[in-house]
């Protein structure tokens, strides 16, 4: 992670058959923007196990990992 990633916006989203999610978007300066989905049982249940740190870091390590997935996708359709 470098100094300017980070986790700007986390909503509720809910589905057409009624379970709520959130999802989590934000990006790195110069590398673009990504955006995931987590199920709000999980969400809660990671925070509440492990901490509101180790649980913010893990959205961060989730946002990398949606933009080198991005990137790689980009490379290979080039």
């Amino acid at each position: 992670m470098t100094d300017d990633a980070g986790v700007t916006n986390i909503r509720e989203v809910r589905g057409k058959d009624g379970s709520v999610a959130y999802e989590v978007s934000g990006g790195k300066h110069g590398e673009g923007e990504a955006s995931f989905f987590i199920p709000k049982e999980s969400m809660h249940a990671y925070e509440k196990e492990h901490g509101k740190q180790e649980f913010r870091e893990m959205l961060q390590r989730g946002i990398d990992a949606s933009i080198q997935s991005r990137k790689e996708h980009a490379e290979h359709n080039n």
